[in-house]
This record gives structure tokens, C-alpha cells and sequence, in this order.
């Protein structure tokens, strides 16, 4: 009955297919670009205690502060070490004349706190030498690409030099970094290089980075900071969701969310169809099947058992497809964001089982309201 007629059933796995595969892909991609709104907070793991300005709300929008904080939460009970950080868009140069902006993230020249944790080339300790810059990998390998003389690409290598604001940087380090929201290049550089580059200022400190002393109770240290300073200060774990919360906030979710509920419809609109026209097809052996002393029951479990098997199906193809949809772009190193946990499975199986078992709890509404003498007379 399921699979006699061959396009009605391949109608009916189609919809399956295609709800499921957006509810995955979109869902990852939604996940992946929430992952990127903390980034800074994942390639910097070390700091216990992320510190700012109470105007500060978002990684991207910061209100500086002056560097004599950085003394006063380095005088709170409990602080074992405190380093400045801080964030900015500057003007990149490159040698045939090309512009970007870069997003430069200042780190402590003396403890190196915050710096790239994974590097491809070069080492850390080279950001304390005059003009040393870290940049990351993927700029490297695409948005800074030049061409060369002889017409072949030609990438950025260490002791490179460009040109920052005005004054000439040079590269001693490439770091794997997580990508922003948008594809500028992102530049590390030791703080005091920082605040020549950018003289406009009369306050650069973006952050402060801390870490307690062993024993101390973080939450209490966070809150003696609040206290004694007057300043914002979060756990790791709670910057991160503030981040997270932000990022929400710009409306992404609806966008996204809109997509995922489109998913959903479809599915129940194609599936509810498709399913219904094969079990109106199969009438006539329900009524024989009842007629025969066949139970409700076994009527229901038999229409139940045809919406699992195109469930499954349908399901398994589509989260086949997402899948590699989202290997491919993993692969291509590109700036979209995938990021497929668990979570995802669970969320698109429980929609795709939902939608099957409400067109199946129609479908048997349908044949258990036809009379097996009537429909067999016909």
C-alpha cells in the first residue's frame, strides 16, 4: 500500500527530505554563526574573569576604558594577575596598493596574555619585537592573497611587511583563528604598538583579563570587582552567554528561526498531502483488512508502521544531505558558519517524527470514520 504507487510515495519522501534538510542545515548554520558571536572568548581561554566598561555589551562594541583600571582590579582581593586587551577596525595596506579593514586585537606585550593559542607559523614571542604582527590563517590564504609578478598567487609569508595605519607592520606569526561575522582579516599585535597606531585615543583598554588566585571562589571575585571598582566584570562563562544574548538580540534568531518554521510547514503541508492521498488510494483494503476482523488497533499500527518507514527515510536522506552540505563548506574553508552538535539531530528527528505522526493520526481518523461495507461497495 506505501510503496504501490511510486510517485505519490516519492512525493511523500521528498517532503520528508526536504524538511528535514533545512531544519538541519539552517539550524547549523544558525548554531554556527551563535559560536562565532563569542569567538574572542574561545581562542582566548586562559582569563577566568573578562572585565569592562559598564557601556560595553558585545566583543564588536566597546567602550574603552583608561589603563589606570587595570591597577584597580589588580588591587581587588583575590586576583592572582590582570592583563589589558583590547579591540579595533584599522586601515591594511597591502603592497600592490589594496585596502581592507582589519580587526586588530591588542594583547600584554609582557605576559602575551590572550594571544593565539594555535599557531601555524612563527611563535608568540615574537609580537614583543618592533612592528610584529600574528595574522590569521584564513586572511592569509584568501582575503590577502596578492598576484605576483609571473601571474601566480602570492600569499603573505613571515617578515612581510604592510602597511597598518599609516605605519609599516611586520608579520611574525600566521595563527588558526576563529572566523568573525564578516571576512576582514584579523591582526594581533602587542598593546603599547597598539596605542601608537591609534594616537586619536585618549583611552584604549578594552578589556581586562584576570585570573584568581587558587582557592579564591570566582563568582565572590566578580562581585568584589563590581564592588570595588564600579566596573562590568563576568565570568568566562558569563561573558559568553552576554555575548550569545547580544547577538540574538540583532535578530538574527527571527531570521533563521523564520526558515527553520518554513521547514516545519512544508513538511506537514507535502507529507500531510502526500500521506493522505496514499491511504485514501488504500481504502479498499483497510475495509477489507477490518472487514476481515482486522482491529482498530492493528489499523492504526499499520498506518503508523508506513509513516515510520517513509520517516526514516526521508530523514536519513536529509540529514545525509545536510551533512555534506556542511562538509563542503568545513571543507572550502569559506565564511560560512556550520556547526552541527547533537542538539541538531535530536531537534530536526523529533520535528520530522512529529509531522509524520500527526499526518498518520489523520489518515487513521479518515479510514476508521469509513464504513469497510460501504467503501467496499463503491
Amino acid at each position: 500500500m506505501l510503496i504501490g504507487d511510486k510517485a505519490k510515495f516519492l512525493g511523500l519522501i521528498f517532503g520528508i527530505f526536504l524538511s528535514s534538510f533545512l531544519i538541519c542545515q539552517q539550524s547549523a548554520i544558525f548554531l554556527g554563526l551563535v559560536e562565532r558571536s563569542y569567538r574572542l572568548i574561545t581562542d582566548i581561554p586562559t582569563p577566568e574573569i573578562w572585565v569592562m566598561d559598564p557601556g560595553t555589551e558585545h566583543i564588536d562594541k566597546i567602550r574603552e576604558m583608561s589603563d589606570s583600571q587595570i591597577d584597580k582590579v589588580r588591587s581587588v582581593p583575590g586576583i592572582l594577575w590582570a592583563a589589558p586587551l583590547s579591540m579595533t577596525y584599522l586601515p591594511l595596506k597591502l603592497s600592490n596598493g589594496l585596502f581592507h579593514e582589519a580587526q586588530v586585537v591588542a594583547i600584554d606585550q609582557n605576559s602575551l596574555l590572550g594571544a593565539p593559542q594555535h599557531m601555524v607559523k612563527g611563535v608568540v614571542e615574537s609580537l614583543r619585537h618592533e612592528g610584529g604582527i600574528i595574522l590569521d590563517q584564513h586572511a592569509v590564504q584568501k582575503a590577502l592573497v596578492t598576484d605576483g609578478a609571473d601571474g601566480k598567487p602570492s600569499y603573505l609569508k613571515l617578515g612581510d611587511s604592510l602597511e597598518v595605519a599609516d605605519q609599516y607592520v611586520v608579520v611574525v606569526g600566521i595563527a588558526q583563528l576563529t572566523l568573525g561575522f564578516y571576512p576582514q582579516p584579523i591582526m594581533y599585535m602587542a598593546y603599547q604598538q597598539y596605542k601608537n597606531l591609534t594616537p586619536f585615543k585618549n583611552r584604549h583598554l578594552g578589556f581586562i583579563l584576570a585570573r584568581v588566585q587558587p582557592g579564591e571562589n570566582v563568582e565572590k571575585v566578580v562581585q568584589h570587582i563590581k564592588d570595588q571598582t564600579g566596573l562590568s566584570a563576568f565570568t568566562r562563562e558569563g561573558f559568553k552567554w552576554r555575548s550569545i544574548w547580544y547577538f540574538l538580540g540583532t535578530g538574527v534568531l527571527i531570521n533563521f528561526g523564520t526558515t527553520v518554521l518554513s521547514g516545519f510547514l512544508l513538511g506537514i503541508a507535502i507529507v500531510g498531502i502526500m500521506f493522505y492521498m496514499l491511504t485514501i488510494d488504500s481504502l479498499p483494503f483497510f475495509a477489507m483488512l477490518r472487514a476481515l476482523g482486522a482491529t482498530p488497533l492493528t489499523i492504526a499500527q499499520m498506518i503508523y508502521f508506513q509513516a515510520l518507514v517513509a520517516g526514516i527515510i526521508g530523514f536519513g536522506l536529509g540529514l545525509g544531505a545536510a551533512t555534506l552540505a556542511g562538509q563542503m563548506i568545513i571543507l572550502s574553508q569559506g565564511t560560512i558558519a556550520f556547526l552541527f552538535p547533537p542538539l541538531i539531530l535530536l531537534l530536526a528527528a523529533f520535528t520530522i517524527v512529529s509531522i509524520n505522526l500527526l499526518a498518520a493520526r489523520i489518515c487513521i481518523r479518515r479510514v476508521l470514520k469509513e464504513d469497510p461495507k460501504i467503501v467496499m461497495s463503491k
